[in-house]
């Protein structure tokens, strides 16, 4: 495996990850959702990932060392508070500068700014989430070169946008009361959106709806694994034995 840039968090899960994760030519769907994103950020076409391994790697990237960082804990609080926490893996890593004091040592930052993001990143996590289009498009960039034409082409639909999930169904209601609140005041502003806007802390009001955004693509993610989940044990279970 290699970095997708400098002092990027990546961590893989191994043989326990589950089946090569999400394609083209497949509709993010619970049973029949069909969200879509535009056409930049690379559509809204997924397949289902295999369930049996029994848990979900997500990768969240960034371009700013921060966002995906608060992805990954709210994944984490999310799946939780939905008693799916050994379910749902998340984890954060950027294509951009990480600040001083959150980076790896320096003999790791040189041997990471030698490495470029392939296929082998993209085989250790189920879902690939940017967080916005140019985010994707810069993790796209960082693919070319190293894999043909075909795997470049089945690879791009693996990295989705953040905006894919947020009104993925049923996420919003099933959020705990806190979190489900601060996101209620921003829901009608979002929903729709091709891409998630990107804010300052320091602009309070631009920043607060951004974290909502962030909120309600974490429990759309959730929620898609979760039901991915669900779906598959349903199909499992015997058909009930005819007692007539």
């Amino acid at each position: 495996m290699v970095a997708l840039a400098a002092a990027t968090r990546i961590a893989g899960v191994g043989a326990y990850t589950c089946a090569l994760g999400l394609a083209p030519r497949h509709k993010l769907t619970r049973l029949e959702y069909d969200q879509s994103s535009s056409a930049d950020n690379g559509g809204g076409d997924f397949t289902f990932f295999s369930p049996a391994a029994l848990l979900s790697s997500v990768m969240f990237v960034d371009d700013d060392g921060n966002t995906a960082r608060l992805l990954e804990g709210l994944t984490e609080k999310i799946a939780i508070w939905w008693d799916s926490g050994w379910w749902v893996y998340p984890f954060s890593s950027s294509v951009g500068r990480v600040r001083d004091g959150s980076a790896a040592d320096q003999r790791v930052m040189r041997v990471a700014q030698k490495l470029r993001l392939d296929k082998g990143d993209l085989d250790s996590y189920d879902i690939i989430v940017a967080v916005d289009g140019p985010t994707r498009k810069q993790a796209l960039r960082l693919l070319k070169g190293s894999m043909t034409e075909s795997e470049f082409a089945f690879y791009e639909g693996k990295i989705r946008v953040l905006s894919d999930f947020i009104d993925y169904p049923d996420a919003f209601d099933k959020l705990e009361p806190d979190l489900k609140a601060f996101a209620a005041a921003h829901k009608d502003a979002l929903v729709g959106l091709s891409d998630i806007p990107h804010a300052y802390i320091t602009r309070k009001e631009e920043y607060t709806q951004m974290v909502a955004a962030l909120v309600l693509g974490a429990a759309g993610v959730v929620r898609f694994i979760v039901d991915m989940f669900e779906e598959y044990y349903k199909k499992r279970q015997p058909a009930p034995e005819d007692c007539t």
